[in-house]
């Protein structure tokens, strides 16, 4: 197995003017580097709701099929987040007894990780890659732009190009070059 790095669940936030996604912040266990996630309305919420109160949770269809694996099986997971397919993280929940990995999205990940209190870990080259310097009580942050998606990258470009910031839209312009080229 590659080496990794565990991660830390940080916070959940909005993207300025971009009211139906959110951002999951997980950084390093030293807090020195993080990782973001986007992830949609609907899972920013049940984030949300999970982080104010657990005893509102507690009896959710999520929670109570995670206590019965629990109360059913000797089964110990762990998730990974070992690289990028198609502008997402591709992220494997681990048996980690069978050694058996199931897929499933980022977002699903990071809640399903809170909700059972699984680790997550990034391979160290990928962190390496993807992670940028985290600023404790920061107002922004830094998205790598090769886990957006089509859509928003057209977006973030128009955007850039509004606002005069050419650098950016150089730099998005790049990425959908990139992604086109690959396809081909």
């Amino acid at each position: 197995m590659k080496s990794k790095i565990r991660l830390v669940f940080n916070n959940v936030a909005e993207i300025v003017g971009e009211e139906r996604l959110g951002l999951l912040s997980l950084t390093d266990e030293e807090q020195t580097m993080e990782l973001l996630i986007p992830c949609e309305r609907e899972i920013k919420e049940q984030l949300t709701l999970r982080l104010k109160s657990r005893t509102v949770t507690s009896t959710l269809l999520p929670e109570v099929l995670w206590q019965m694996v629990l109360a059913n099986t000797d089964a110990n997971f762990e998730i990974i987040i070992d690289d990028i397919v198609d502008s997402q993280y591709r992220v494997l929940l681990y048996n980690t007894l069978t050694l058996q990995p199931t897929k499933l999205r980022a977002s699903d990940a990071v809640l399903l990780s809170i909700i059972g209190n699984i680790p997550i870990y990034v391979e160290t080259s990928l962190m390496a890659r993807q992670a940028t310097p985290f600023k404790k009580n920061s107002m922004g942050a830094s998205l790598p732009i090769n886990v957006l998606d089509d859509k928003l990258i057209e977006e973030a470009l128009a955007k850039a190009i509004k606002h005069e910031n050419y650098e950016l839209a150089s730099r998005i312009n790049e990425e959908i070059k990139r992604r086109k080229d690959k396809l081909k």
